[in-house]
């Protein structure tokens, strides 16, 4: 874990911010262990839907990559230890459906052998990749609500 300060260019004005953060590398399984962190969407992005094949695409990639750090979790925690979901929310949300067996995987491009596969019929490796998968998580500390919305855009370059 590393702790930082982050300097952040607001309202198109230099100002320094600097929020109290720490980054860290985790697996999806401590992630979805973790009692402190809300799945609930607080800023759901505008027009974007996720359909079974991009879904599939997306787990198909996890699978794949799972040895590098392709994903990223920006969260706020608040003083009473409570983390919500900033950024990334939809992707954790997928994960987590997946391997609750809610879908199979319908239209991947490159691991033929799991088309049409849920995660209890993917092999014991597959899974494996799955549920130790490394993501990125990003953790800052009582942000108000314009700071939480000024995070997510800038994590996903929307302005």
């Amino acid at each position: 874990m590393t702790l930082q300060s982050t300097q952040l260019i607001y309202n198109s004005r230099m100002e320094n911010l600097f929020l109290d953060s720490y980054t860290d590398n985790k697996s999806l399984v401590d992630i979805l262990k973790d009692k402190s962190l809300s799945l609930a969407a607080k800023f759901k992005p505008r027009g974007t839907t996720w359909g079974f094949p991009d879904r599939s695409l997306f787990i198909e990639s996890c699978i794949i990559y799972s040895e590098h750090t392709i994903m990223q979790l920006v969260l706020n925690e608040d003083e009473n230890g409570k983390k919500t979901i900033i950024d990334g929310q939809i992707r954790l949300s997928i994960l987590k459906q997946y391997l609750n067996n809610d879908f199979p995987l319908i239209g991947v491009k490159q691991l033929k052998e799991i088309e049409g596969k849920t995660y209890n019929q993917l092999s014991e490796q597959e899974q494996q990749k799955l549920k130790n998968m490394s993501i990125r998580v990003v953790v800052y500390k009582n942000l108000n609500e314009e700071m939480k919305r000024y995070c997510y855009e800038r994590s996903n370059d929307t302005f």
